[in-house]
Order: structure tokens, then C-alpha cells, then sequence
């Protein structure tokens, strides 16, 4: 724990750095809690999860999903269904990059909204950063394959109502989800449904 808070300690002194803003603290650190976190603060809205990925997925989401819990995500998924046009696609033409980016940008406004916090893409530049991520914009330059992200949509009533953005490193995959609650999906949990319908990601 300490040997990760001195690391940060000589990265400020390499960087010149005369004071931090620490922001998005976890909870824990290695298991215990944070030493940086203070006892006033504002939870995020956004929880994140961390844990270990195997090829069974099946054995993935049972040991995370009860099968009360797996029942009611079911149920869940046929109201999606019974909104029309249901389905969940990997974004992979330009135009279905750029449609599901909006659908994310407008989905993260309309949380952040609701929670009073500003939003992290309201200029065109913070927007243009991870449209470039997404594989446009290449004449700013190539992209590596641990840089890229992966752009998946879900889509029930003619209209994308979560988005989930995917990027591979090495063996970690890190995963963002952007659900968006409208009529009639609502009551729906949007961001379970589309994982649990494309996982496994390749």
C-alpha cells in the first residue's frame, strides 16, 4: 500500500508537481482502505467493479448473479424486446461509431445532469479525444491496438438506449457503460442486459 503511495510521491517530484488533485478516489486500495479518501466527500454515481475474467462465461455470471437475479435480468431483456427493434451490435462502420458516440455523449449529459455534476464531454474537443479513440478521425494519426476502444450499443423501440465502450490491454479489458432510461425501458436494466447478450467480448 505505501510502496503505491511513494510511487505517486516521486512521480509529483519527477513532474515538478507542487500539489495534486486527487479526484475519483477509491474506496479501497489493495484491499484496505484508501489512506487518500476523505471521510467528507461526495460518492460517485457511477460505482466500479474490478475482478478477475475467464473464457466461462456462464461460471462468470453465475458467481456474480443469483438465480433470482439472473430471472429478473431475463425478464428485464423481454421488455427490451417487446419495445421493437431489439438488438445489440458492435459498432463497426463509421456511421454506427458515430451514432453510438452520440448516443454515449447524450446518455452521459442526461446522468451527470441528474446527479448535478458537470458533464466530462461538453466542448468538441473532449469529444473529438475519444471519437479519435473510437478509430475516427484517423488523419490525427494511428491507432495502437491497446489504445482503441470498442464502441457496442443497445438498441429496443428505434432508438439506442445504453451504450458500452470496450478497450483491450494486455490481459485487462476495461469496460464503461452508458445506460440511458427512457420509456418504455425505463424499469429495464439496459447496461446488464447488453453485456450479458454479447458477452463473451472478443
Amino acid at each position: 500500500l505505501w510502496d503505491d503511495f511513494f510511487d505517486l510521491v516521486d512521480f509529483s517530484e519527477a513532474a515538478g508537481a507542487d500539489l495534486l488533485h486527487l479526484a475519483n478516489i477509491p474506496q479501497t486500495w489493495n484491499n484496505r482502505p484508501s489512506p487518500l479518501l476523505l471521510k467528507e466527500r461526495t460518492d460517485s454515481p457511477s460505482p466500479f467493479f474490478a475482478g478477475r475474467l475467464t473464457n466461462d462465461f456462464d461460471g462468470l455470471f453465475r458467481s456474480n448473479f443469483s438465480n433470482k437475479s439472473a430471472k429478473k435480468l431475463i425478464r428485464k431483456q423481454r421488455r427490451l424486446e417487446a419495445a421493437g427493434s431489439f438488438r445489440v451490435f458492435r459498432a463497426e462502420t463509421e456511421e454506427d461509431i458515430r451514432r453510438g458516440l452520440e448516443a454515449f455523449f447524450a446518455q452521459r449529459a442526461k446522468r451527470e445532469a441528474d446527479a448535478g455534476i458537470p458533464s466530462g464531454f461538453t466542448t468538441p474537443k473532449k469529444r473529438q479525444f475519444l471519437e479519435r479513440l473510437a478509430g475516427l478521425h484517423p488523419d490525427k494519426g494511428p491507432l495502437t491496438a491497446d489504445t482503441q476502444i470498442t464502441v457496442w450499443a443497445l438498441e429496443a423501440g428505434d432508438a439506442i438506449r445504453a451504450t458500452y465502450l470496450t478497450l483491450h490491454q494486455g490481459s485487462r479489458l476495461l469496460l464503461h457503460i452508458a445506460p440511458f432510461s427512457l420509456k418504455p425501458t425505463a424499469t429495464a436494466a439496459v447496461g446488464s442486459v447488453a453485456v450479458s447478450v454479447t458477452a463473451p467480448v472478443d
